[in-house]
């Protein structure tokens, strides 16, 4: 009964502080055509200190790198000119992370880096080396300890810790809509976008539903978390600035003795995968 309680006042929450959380496939530049038959997703998540156009910008450039065909172009009722890239076999959708300014964004960014270290330690998991190899079984432990932090936090009343829960369970209602349609859904958070995704997962993964949990990988873009889904991610020691003056790793470690993955590049793995 308690657990439905935080889920039911969890789902409360969500809905007062909704960012806008997705778009249609023409509310960007560029858009791939909808298609009913489509199986897949690919499902975009920005970082911080973006506003919508820039998230929506940031789509764009997403699509056209995994895009299989050259753009054509079309005209809306509306006058306006759209590019299009057509690709067989996916959707694309982004989720909008709001950005909150120079100096709530990092406090957000440090109240996630200490839910992820306390969730680790909670896991048992002490080692700092790299953290993509861990066993999937810890990894599952870790997750599931993660999620029941951000459900009981949906109960405080920190403005901070308020609205990355409201964000985190956005984004989880989301990918359970979405996972009603695609067979797959690839994620693809950049920055903060990492955090958020990895709590959506958890929670998803604490909630048992494994319907959903089954069609997601996760293919993170400077990925400053400590850990990911898939082990599967693209970043540099030099990713992440936070507004231009500070690195997003130096504040994951700050949360000895965890610290940021190591530098990695796996698109060549993305592509097949959603491609295929």
């Amino acid at each position: 009964m308690r657990k439905l309680l935080t889920l039911i006042t969890a789902l409360f929450i969500s809905t007062l502080y909704m960012p806008l959380v997705h778009a249609s496939h023409f509310d960007c530049g560029i858009s791939i055509d909808s298609d009913a038959k489509n199986s897949k997703l690919l499902y975009f998540v920005n970082g911080i200190g973006n506003d919508l156009a820039s998230a929506c910008a940031s789509s764009d450039e997403l699509t056209k790198a995994v895009s299989n065909t050259p753009p054509t172009t079309t005209n809306k009722s509306s006058g306006k000119q759209m590019k299009y890239y057509k690709s067989k076999g996916y959707d694309r959708d982004f989720f909008y992370n709001p950005g909150n300014g120079i100096i709530l964004d990092p406090n957000e960014l440090r109240q996630q880096a200490g839910f992820s270290a306390v969730a680790l330690a909670q896991a048992g998991i002490t080692d700092p080396s790299d953290l993509s190899k861990i066993p999937d079984d810890i990894k599952t432990k870790y997750y599931k300890e993660l999620g029941s932090m951000y459900m009981a936090a949906m109960n405080s009343d920190d403005s901070v810790v308020k609205r990355i829960t409201a964000t985190t369970m956005a984004l989880a209602v989301q990918l359970k809509a979405h996972a009603l349609k695609y067979q797959s859904i690839v994620i693809v958070p950049h920055s903060q976008g990492n955090f958020y995704t990895e709590a959506a997962y958890a929670i998803l993964l604490y909630e048992g539903d494994m319907a959903t949990v089954n069609k997601i990988r996760v293919v993170g873009v400077s990925a400053i978390a400590a850990t990911t889904p898939n082990n599967l991610y693209i970043t540099n020691n030099e990713d992440g600035a936070v507004f231009g003056w500070q690195k997003a790793n130096l504040i994951l470690e700050n949360f000895a003795p965890y610290k940021p993955l190591p530098p990695s590049d796996h698109l060549s793995e993305l592509l097949p995968w959603l491609l295929s």
